[in-house]
């Protein structure tokens, strides 16, 4: 079977806005809507840098 998620660990961490240290995450295979959607960004249309920030964001679940 193909594996569409992968655990990790991060050296050091994530510390979030409520001061919530996170080191374990699941990171999963983008689909074509990951890739699509965020092009109707405004953001993403204002600035094309945003659109791997974008992309990126949603395929890392901390």
């Amino acid at each position: 079977m193909f594996e569409t998620e992968f655990r990790f660990t991060l050296p050091k961490g994530y510390i979030d806005m409520n001061g919530n240290l996170h080191r374990e995450g699941v990171m999963r295979l983008a689909n074509a809507g990951d890739e699509i959607v965020p092009l109707k960004d405004p953001c993403v249309q204002q600035n094309p840098g945003y659109l791997t920030i974008i992309q990126t964001k949603k395929n890392f679940l901390l």
